[in-house]
């Protein structure tokens, strides 16, 4: 009996170790003639020896001693011999047992000790499936089922790692471990003993003690991890099939969500049914952009294969992975049609992953760790998003296959679930939208991104701390046990995901109201790679005339982006047009008065460049700069424009700050000392001439610019006849986290809708200042009758008010007096301003300003209504800054402010921003250069044909 033997806690073993050691130490205490050498155990690699104490008092080294004594000492020795014999008779009869059912497989087969680390990581040397590259890993508290049964039968050169938990039947999956060579069991003991720095950070009781099982499986090489439930019953023969399965693409409607399954064919009974999976946002479930059943037929799909799919997630027969409102709610059992195919989503497209069957090869086995903080039924679906997103960087893809597997469900309440699933259907949103709203950084690790990512939904409460923590020990261990990092080879820029729609029927009992919400097109939508906001409609007879149906307008986007040529694209009567570079071609974005409409909904603008200082760094984080849009309202006087961008605003320029130029029109950049191509950045939206105040939409220009270059810490407009004395603005200060305008904030009143009346003079608002009496760029109610500016800022007013991605930025008190207690057919905040210079953040609240920005454009409300109604509305009142600008004529060049200043911030600043200063007249130049000279210390007048700018994409 004195062989070695395992360690693990099998109650068995570990009773007849005990025994063994006791009989030698009884042995030893009576001085048993015959006593062997001390027994030694695979768990013991350095033995002490028992020390052996000294004969009792009155025995001789013969060992005899008085016959009394002796007598009762032989009565003790017969009755604890009789017990121990007893007792190891039972041991070795339970022992021999197990030897003969386990098919005469050798006992350290299914030893987790550290004896027996050899080649490989944590696992026996004696188990033959440590070769494969190939692993599955499950947790559960069940007892062995049919499912892992045939598993571990189908693929016995596969690695089963099952990693227990609390409640798991121990016994049972000893005995199974023992039966099977290919499985490995980790009790909670086993885990405790392991040296990866997640232990620690992994809660008991809890679907994350799984990344135990995904780091046992990397440690020892594995390059092909099959993460699924036990529950699941697998219906291939070998993972070979998959890579035999066809590939095929999604076509993309611009939509950042993805839902595969009705393109799998779902059914129940042989009735085509619609479904979902678990984790798709409630708000897009019955939205067709999400589903469309479209595929790319310009590849076929035949430019993507498996391999390069780094993660490939199955759906499952009978009882799919959907969620317990779709459970609750719709039939089941669910089969899917359509076989042996794979879909790759959209670029740019959120799909939600599962671990009811999904396998991550070797590229993506970072996006294997589950978040513990929230509960196993939002943890796997979060993981996947996260993982998604972070593949975008690299030249890996996700597939979704037809079903290897068929569930038959684990005992489970639906409604339990439901509970369990409320992160879900309240939080996904606000994740995607974190998610989607990083731009990654060209000089970061995919490691430090994923880091990054981490502790951005840390910082919104999506996940805690703890995730952050177990995170960290995640890198740290796939660092410490050689996982190589895919390479990053793509950068996207954050993007605004759609947005629900809001629903509003109120006018239908409304005579009075006759603007149909009949667009599909979001607020602020923006196309993937570059493309700009589209306009979603122009106001005909008091009617949203809307732009074509979403899907053909994406089709048109995907065929200019294909077009090397094409700068923009006009959809006519469901049929696409291509324009080429808009500089020779310029495209008139609509016509008013027209029974037909003809608008741009999108454009490309490849040749638009940002210029930088020469002496910035070409790795600088635009995160902490400011993009400074230097607007051109109407046509631009090319010396003038020259003057302003070589000499005029270097001689004075931030550090922190790039410059983009916007123009009606597109110009070539001309840049001292830079032959390289580049042009301005186009705002169709403006209007042509001086005469022409169509609308005036100066707004467009800032979510135009923020659109094509995302990123920035702040975006500063500015018009070509304003100046910044940018040497007396502290950055933290005015260039930080706080909007400003050249306007008097937090001060307004409110007006009632009057019927319009058609003369010089409008009913309302000061007779001085009469933009609000000025016509719109949009017709009114009498077609050919243009609007006013009121009609249009109340019109976009009521609609901003039902826009939640708007509102929800609101503090409680600017909703309430604007949106809740305002009546639809009073305008307030009715307030007025100047529009030279407005500074929004990079912040959610500057995403908000922008999309009303979009909004108030769509409406052609004048910006000079449409920038202090807009900050009024939405900038909290803690956030408010007033910058002392001052207005003047560009004849005399004398300014003065334009408003009383009250706040701390700006009363210590003289004019810092002036207006009007017209460029094109020589009078101005010299003005400013001596204001230059005079006033800051710093700074450098350029002298023409000096290089100060280089461009950047």
């Amino acid at each position: 009996f004195f062989f070695p033997l395992p360690t693990p806690p099998h109650p068995i073993r570990f009773r007849f170790q005990l025994l063994v050691v006791y009989r030698y130490r009884y042995r030893v205490a009576m001085n048993h003639p015959f006593s062997p050498s001390p027994p030694t155990f695979s768990s013991d690699p350095d033995p002490v020896p028992v020390p052996v104490p000294p004969p009792p008092v009155g025995a001789s080294v013969t060992g005899k001693t008085k016959t009394k004594t002796k007598k009762k000492k032989k009565k003790k020795c017969w009755f604890i011999c009789l017990i121990g014999i007893l007792g190891l008779y039972r041991a070795v009869y339970h022992y021999q047992h197990q030897l003969i059912s386990s098919s005469e497989k050798s006992l350290k087969s299914s030893a987790w000790t550290s004896a027996h680390y050899a080649a490989h990581v944590f696992v026996p040397e004696t188990r033959p499936c440590v070769e494969s590259k190939t692993w599955g890993v499950i947790t559960t508290i069940f007892e062995v089922n049919e499912a892992v049964r045939l598993f571990t039968s189908t693929f016995e050169d596969t690695c089963l790692v099952v990693v227990g938990d609390l409640k798991t039947e121990e016994t049972d999956w000893r005995e199974f471990e023992l039966i099977q060579s290919n499985v490995i069991y980790l009790s909670p003991d086993d885990q405790k003993n392991l040296p990866f720095a997640i232990v620690k950070y992994l809660p008991w009781n809890h679907f994350g003690r799984k990344n135990i099982g995904f780091l046992v499986a990397i440690a020892n090489k594995a390059e092909f991890i099959f993460d699924f439930d036990d529950d699941n019953h697998l219906n291939i023969r070998s993972f070979a099939e998959i890579e035999n399965m066809n590939v095929v693409k999604a076509s993309s409607t611009g939509h950042h969500i993805y839902n595969p399954y009705p393109f799998f064919e779902p059914e129940v009974k042989g009735k085509e049914v619609f479904c979902w999976p678990r984790g798709q946002p409630l708000q897009f479930i019955n939205d067709p952009d999400t589903f469309a059943l479209d595929i790319d037929i310009s590849t076929g799909g035949k430019d993507i294969q498996v391999k390069d799919l780094a993660i490939v997630q199955s759906l499952a027969d009978h009882d799919p992975d959907v969620d317990a409102i779709y459970r609750m709610t719709r039939p089941l059992p669910v089969y899917f049609k359509r076989k042996d195919t794979i879909v790759v989503p959209p670029p740019k497209a959120f799909v939600p992953l599962n671990a009811q069957a999904v396998i991550f090869k070797e590229a993506a086995f970072f996006g294997l760790l589950l978040p513990t903080s929230v509960n196993g039924r939002v943890s796997d679906i979060w993981r996947g998003y996260i993982a998604v997103r972070l593949l975008w960087e690299t030249p890996f893809k996700v597939g979704f296959s037809s079903p290897i597997v068929t569930q038959y469900r684990n005992p489970h309440s639906y409604m339990e679930d439901y509970i369990f699933e409320k992160g879900l259907y309240e939080k996904t949103d606000e994740f995607l939208k974190a998610l989607a709203g990083e731009t990654s950084e060209e000089d970061l690790g995919l490691d430090q991104t994923y880091l990054h990512l981490i502790s951005i939904l840390v910082e919104l409460e999506l996940l805690e701390r703890s995730d952050l923590e177990l995170a960290t020990a995640w890198v740290s261990d796939l660092n410490q046990y050689g996982y190589k990092w895919p390479a990053v080879t793509n950068h996207y820029d954050a993007f605004l995901p759609r947005t629900s729609t809001i629903v509003d029927e109120r006018f239908i009992a409304n005579e009075n109201q006759n603007i149909p919400t009949v667009s599909k097109f979001q607020l602020g939508e923006t196309f993937a790679e570059g493309v700009l906001p589209i306009r979603r409609f122009v106001i005909i007879g008091g009617q949203k005339i809307a732009t074509l149906d979403l899907k053909e307008a994406t089709q048109c986007n995907g065929k200019c982006l294909e077009n090397a040529e094409c700068d923009a694209w006009q959809l006519d009567n469901e049929a696409c047009h291509l324009f080429a570079d808009s500089k020779t071609q310029p495209l008139d974005i609509y016509q008013a008065n027209d029974n037909d409409p003809q608008f741009v909904v999108g454009f490309i603008q490849r040749r638009a460049k940002v210029l930088r200082p020469t002496s910035s760094a070409d790795d600088t984080i635009i995160s902490k700069r400011v993009l400074y849009i230097l607007h051109f309202h109407h046509e631009v006087i090319p010396h003038a424009y020259k003057k302003i961008v070589n000499e005029i605003l270097p001689s004075s320029w931030q550090s922190n700050m790039d410059l983009v130029v916007i123009t009606p029109r597109e110009i070539d950049l001309e840049v001292y000392g830079i032959h390289a191509s580049g042009s301005s950045l186009r705002n169709p939206f403006l209007p042509k001439s001086e005469t022409s105040r169509r609308g005036a939409n100066g707004q467009m220009s800032l979510p135009i610019a923020r659109a094509k270059f995302p990123g920035y810490g702040g975006y500063l407009l500015v018009n070509d006849d304003a100046m910044l004395k940018n040497w007396d603005l502290n950055p933290d200060v005015w260039f930080g986290d706080r909007p400003w305008g050249t306007f008097a904030p937090s001060k307004y009143s409110k007006q009632k809708w009057v019927p319009r009346q058609i003369k010089a003079r409008y009913p309302y608002g000061p007779y001085g200042w009469s933009w609000f009496n000025y016509d719109s760029g949009s017709a009114g109610e009498r077609f050919n009758a243009t609007r006013s500016n009121f009609d249009a800022a109340l019109a976009a007013l009521n609609e901003l008010c039902r826009d939640k991605s708007i509102t929800r930025t609101m503090d409680d008190s600017s909703l309430q007096e604007f949106c809740t207690n305002r009546t639809e057919s009073t305008v307030m905040p009715f307030c007025n301003g100047k529009a030279d210079a407005l500074y929004v953040p990079g912040s959610d609240l500057g995403t908000a300003m922008s999309k009303a920005m979009t909004l108030f454009g769509e409406h052609d409300v004048f910006m000079e209504i449409a920038y202090p109604m807009i900050y009024n509305l939405l900038v909290p009142r803690e956030k408010v800054l007033e910058m002392p600008y001052c207005d003047g004529t560009s004849n005399e060049l004398a300014f003065v402010p334009y408003f009383q200043v009250t706040r701390e911030e700006g009363r210590h600043l003289d004019c810092p921003v002036i207006h009007p200063i017209k460029f094109g007249k020589e009078n101005a130049i010299v003005y400013w250069k001596e204001v230059v000279e005079e006033k800051c210390s710093w700074c450098e007048w350029k002298n023409e044909n000096q290089t100060y700018w280089k461009i950047v994409d």
